[in-house]
Order: C-alpha cells, then sequence, then structure tokens
C-alpha cells in the first residue's frame, strides 16, 4: 500500500524574500533621501534666514546712531591711534553726555584690519562721559563678506555722491551703509545684503 504524498505547507520562498528585501531597500533608501534633501533645504533656509539678520543687524546698528550723531569727520586721533572715514569705515561725532559742555564722543564702525569677516563697533569716548561703559571693541558682524559706506550730501545737489577716496566726507548729510553675508551649506552658497541710508539729523 502506498503512502500518501505530503501537502505543501503554505510560505515564501527564498527567491520571494530577496524581492521583498530588494524592494524595501529601495523604498527605505528613496525615502531616506526624499528627508535628507528636506532637511539640507530646511538649515539652507535656516542658513538665509539668519544671514538676513545678521545683515539687517548691521546696517540698522550704524543707521541708527548716524540718525543721533552730528556729522561725520574725516579722521580722528584717539590714544595715539588714527581712525579714518572711507567706503569701509566710518566716523560718527555724538555729543557726550559728560559733565563738559560742547564734549564730544566718536563712534567708529569699521571693518576690523586683522579679520575682514569682522565689523566691529569702536567707542571713542570724551572724559567723564556716559559711554565710557560701553564695550570697545565689539564685533557686531562676524561673517561679513561685504561692508560699504557711501556719503550723501544734500546741501548742494540732491544726494550727491561724496567720492570719499578724493575728497573730504565731512559735508555729509546722511550715509548708505550696505552689509553683505555669504555663507556655504551643504555645498550651496547662501547670500544675502541688506543696505538703508540715514540722515545726520543733528548735523549743524
Amino acid at each position: 500500500m502506498s503512502r500518501p504524498l505530503a501537502s505543501r505547507k503554505p510560505g515564501v520562498s527564498l527567491i520571494e524574500l530577496l524581492v521583498v528585501a530588494a524592494m524595501t531597500s529601495v523604498v527605505i533608501g528613496v525615502m531616506s533621501n526624499i528627508l535628507l534633501d528636506s532637511w539640507k533645504g530646511q538649515l539652507v533656509q535656516e542658513a538665509l534666514n539668519q544671514a538676513q539678520q545678521k545683515a539687517r543687524f548691521t546696517v540698522t546698528e550704524i543707521a541708527d546712531v548716524a540718525r543721533q550723531s552730528s556729522g561725520v569727520v574725516d579722521s580722528v586721533t584717539y590714544e595715539d591711534e588714527t581712525y579714518y572715514s572711507n567706503s569701509s569705515s566710518v566716523i560718527l561725532k555724538l555729543v557726550a553726555d559728560g559733565q563738559t559742555p560742547g564734549d564730544v564722543d566718536y563712534i567708529v564702525f569699521r571693518v576690523r584690519p586683522t579679520d575682514n569677516s569682522v565689523v566691529e563697533r569702536l567707542v571713542l569716548p570724551a572724559l567723564g562721559s556716559s559711554r565710557s561703559s560701553w564695550k570697545t571693541p565689539l564685533a557686531i558682524n562676524l561673517d561679513n563678506s561685504l561692508f560699504q559706506i557711501r556719503y550723501f550730501e544734500t546741501s548742494i545737489v540732491e544726494n550727491e555722491l561724496i567720492a570719499e577716496d578724493n575728497e573730504s566726507v565731512s559735508p555729509a548729510t546722511r550715509i548708505q551703509v550696505r552689509s553683505q553675508i555669504t555663507k556655504e551649506v551643504y555645498g550651496r552658497t547662501v547670500i544675502r545684503e541688506f543696505e538703508q541710508r540715514a540722515a545726520l539729523r543733528n548735523k549743524p
């Protein structure tokens, strides 16, 4: 008498398992790339926002002081060091709030001579001025790629540009400040800039 054949139990073959594993790997790889690209895009957007905020802060900080100032000076010597106003540096004169009438403070905004990526503020206060307590030097931008000051005189011709490399900038009645930030994020170059004009409201 012959023995009955054993019935095949339902299941999956090795080939089927390999196919499923391969398809799963492809799906995971595609999803991983999508998530990675999304993450990189978010980091780039954050870098763009930060660069814009830094450029805006740099310009706004200088413009706010300029609006309080009584003028721009071509140069000033303070504690044996001479500072100059030019396309990458500006010296603003402000009335000192000390006890001696007529005293002035000088606020210098410039690209740091030893590091072009830094824009700094220096305070040159008169004796007894409350601005003596201000931190100096103070870096207001650590990611600078372009910093530019332009000077305008409106007393003769409306918005006449003063060529600061060839003549005195002290007649300026307003300045234009431009700041640009450039950063590399995952192989992409992020560039943001901001500029603003400010009138020297207290200029005599």
